[in-house]
């Protein structure tokens, strides 16, 4: 299989406090990655370094085959970030017009929509099953709708990988299990590779297919199956 992403050696270091030390690793097309590891274990620099938000102070990320410092095409990375500061919720924006972000940061200027991209967004809404919603104000929504919302900005691009960062930090027990739930079945119907960034190692084990645990450097990398037999006083369950 084809690594997508390829992580050799890397370091990342704020001032000096070296967060990430001599991390290596490979995700192919169509993994299910859940990254996993304690608060403050750096895995969301870890992503913010994959994604070229931080500088790395050691090592290389190669994205798609190409150094990630010659990496252009970012539309195929579909990025979720912990906190939604970029959208204020404060805002009057519709749902509809919410997603239609998703292609308007494509676009070259002029950015006009157009009758296909209209269509897009109303197929996206529909297959995530929040077409209902696409009137109502994105502030008035629930955590599990505004975060499918957001999947759904994401996912309108058709990017090739979709990265989560604690995407269930204010949902409820069941709005976690539906969102997790629906994030396997993209992978899997659409072959979306997809990362996860969670401390959550119980509910993670049961979705993803692999799971890379980090703690500064990476303590797991393996089968999710394999986990809780790799280090059992870790919480996991799988079956």
């Amino acid at each position: 299989m084809d690594d997508i992403i390829n992580v050799k050696n890397i370091s990342v270091s704020y001032g000096q406090n070296e967060v990430i030390k001599d991390v290596s690793f490979q995700i192919q097309k169509g993994d299910f990655v859940g990254m996993a590891g304690p608060n403050g274990g750096g895995k969301t620099t870890l992503i913010r370094a994959i994604l070229g938000l931080v500088p790395v102070t050691a090592g290389e990320i190669n994205l798609f085959g190409r150094p990630q410092k010659l990496f252009k095409d970012f539309s195929k990375i579909g990025y979720l970030p912990q906190k939604h500061s970029h959208i204020n919720s404060l805002l009057p924006a519709l749902v509809e017009e919410v997603v239609l972000l998703g292609l308007l940061s494509l676009k070259r200027f002029p950015k006009i929509i157009k009758p296909e991209d209209t269509k897009l967004v109303k197929e996206i809404l529909k297959e995530l099953e929040i077409f209902n919603l696409k009137a109502k104000p994105f502030s008035e929504l629930s955590g599990g709708q505004q975060q499918r919302v957001l999947l759904a900005r994401a996912l309108v691009s058709s990017p090739e990988i979709l990265i989560f960062d604690e995407p269930s930090t204010a949902l409820d027990p069941n709005s976690r299990v539906r969102f997790f739930n629906l994030i396997q079945q993209l992978n899997k119907e659409r072959g979306v590779t997809t990362i996860l960034v969670t401390h959550d190692t119980d509910h993670i084990c049961k979705h993803a297919g692999k799971i890379l645990y980090v703690d500064h450097k990476i303590v797991y990398l393996g089968e999710a199956a394999g986990f809780c037999a790799f280090n059992k006083d870790l919480p996991c369950s799988h079956s």
